[in-house]
C-alpha cells in the first residue's frame, strides 16, 4: 500500500522480498535461522535497521521507527 512507510519484520525472505519490490524500508527483529543474515544485509544496504530479540526494548523500537522513516 502507498501509504507503508515502514515494515516491522523477523526477517523472512518473503517478507524481505515484498520490501524491496515496494521499496519499503524495514526494522527487522529476526528469531531464527537465515532472518539474522537476510536482517544484516538489509541494514547493511541502508534498507532497514537491525534490533535484537533479546535486547529490543520502547526506546531501540523508537529509535529504529524514527530511523527508518526520517532516513527514506
Amino acid at each position: 500500500h502507498p501509504n507503508v512507510v515502514a515494515f516491522v519484520t523477523h526477517g523472512g525472505l518473503l517478507g524481505l522480498t515484498e520490501a524491496t519490490f515496494e521499496a519499503v524500508p524495514i526494522i527487522g527483529i529476526p528469531m531464527y535461522g537465515d532472518q539474522g543474515t537476510n536482517v544484516r544485509a538489509f541494514e547493511a544496504s541502508g534498507a532497514g535497521v537491525f534490533l535484537s530479540y533479546s535486547t529490543i526494548n520502547k526506546q531501540s523500537f523508537k529509535q529504529a521507527l524514527l530511523t527508518v522513516v526520517n532516513d527514506k
